[in-house]
């Protein structure tokens, strides 16, 4: 699977985010799955970073910008399946 994960707030800046028609679109890839088929995923920004804490200290925010707001919400699509890599 391939996922777009910026979402335009306008002003030449954008978030990180898979929009509801990428939700949508993968829970309904997933019903129509084998829960044994391996899934990778693809998406440039990534779910989970670290980027800012090694920069800045262990406590800094991640910007939204580096980090898909709703991964949590995105990985758990996945529960259940053979989610093998998320590059």
């Amino acid at each position: 699977m391939i996922l777009d994960g910026f979402e335009d707030t306008g002003n030449n800046s954008y978030v990180g985010k898979a929009d509801s028609v990428q939700l949508k679109w993968i829970t309904n890839n997933i019903e129509n799955t084998d829960k044994l088929t391996p899934i990778f995923v693809s998406i440039h920004i990534s779910f989970i970073t670290s980027y800012m804490q090694i920069l800045y200290g262990y406590l800094e925010p991640n910007d939204k910008s580096l980090v898909i707001t709703n991964s949590k919400k995105v990985l758990d699509l996945f529960l259940g399946h053979n989610l093998k890599l998320v590059l």
